[in-house]
């Protein structure tokens, strides 16, 4: 379609070339736009794609954490279901201690035991800045960002950093935080999954803290805050059940033993 014919024979045969000229070129036009908007359509199908895995995870994830109330297994879950859905190196996730003054993790993978240790103060490095300011940020060169100060054995080697704050009646919780290494970076999709699962973790979180709330309420006295009579029936009974299990004799002894602990 790109060759054209020169006749100047000034009679039919030159206007015969003149309209496969036309034809030629209007060919080449549609063409081109044939191909342009079948690029387009490929881009999108990807996007839809891509956003269909994007909501299949957050529907996986959000379903994992919605069948416990205990923290702990809340978050393990969390853990788990993020890493497998982005296929992570590093994943943890941090809490807002109880005076809101720094932040400290409280579960994760592929991180030292050193660094599970470390706190990090509002405002300051990437995790302070985050938790403070409550936007999530994907950050694909850590190293030339104003606010990253590396911790061993938790930013070894990382090439691109997602961090996202969760919040609990309009105040930031935590944040979780996802790594990859070697070069490899994330997208906006990504870190989109990430901010909405931060939102996720923040209302199950308060969920839990609301039930952990009433379990105490349920099983202690409102004015001397000493377990009730409910909670001791409840020890006796498992006490009884561990004793017929292991057919052991629930002595008096073993009775006073008991009503001592609790």
């Amino acid at each position: 379609l790109d060759h054209r014919i020169e006749i100047k024979t000034g009679d039919e045969i030159e206007g015969l070339g003149r309209g496969f000229n036309n034809m030629a070129e209007s060919l080449r036009v549609k063409v081109h736009e044939v191909k342009e908007y079948a690029e387009k359509l490929e881009t999108a199908n990807r996007q839809l794609d891509q956003n269909i895995l994007q909501l299949y995870a957050l529907y996986n994830i959000s379903k994992a954490i919605a069948t416990t109330l205990e923290m702990e297994e809340l978050l393990s879950q969390v853990v788990e279901r993020v890493s497998l859905a982005l296929k992570l190196h590093r994943i943890n996730v941090m809490l807002v201690n109880t005076d809101g003054t720094e932040l400290y993790i409280v579960s994760g993978t592929g991180i030292s035991d050193k660094a599970k240790e470390a706190r990090f103060k509002m405002g300051d490095s990437i995790y302070g800045w985050i938790a403070m300011t409550g936007n999530p940020e994907i950050i694909n060169d850590p190293a030339n960002h104003p606010h990253f100060k590396p911790i061993e054995g938790l930013d070894d080697d990382i090439s691109s950093l997602i961090c996202a704050p969760f919040k609990g009646r309009g105040r930031v919780m935590g944040t979780i935080n996802v790594y990859r290494l070697g070069g490899d970076i994330f997208d906006e999709a990504s870190c989109e999954l990430i901010a909405a699962t931060a939102s996720q973790i923040g209302v199950a979180l308060e969920n839990a803290r609301l039930f952990e709330a009433t379990k105490v309420l349920a099983n202690t006295d409102g004015m001397t805050s000493l377990y009730n009579y409910r909670y001791f029936t409840e020890r006796l009974n498992e006490e009884f059940e561990r004793a017929r299990r292991y057919k052991r004799a629930f002595s008096d002894n073993d009775r006073h033993r008991f009503i001592q602990k609790i």
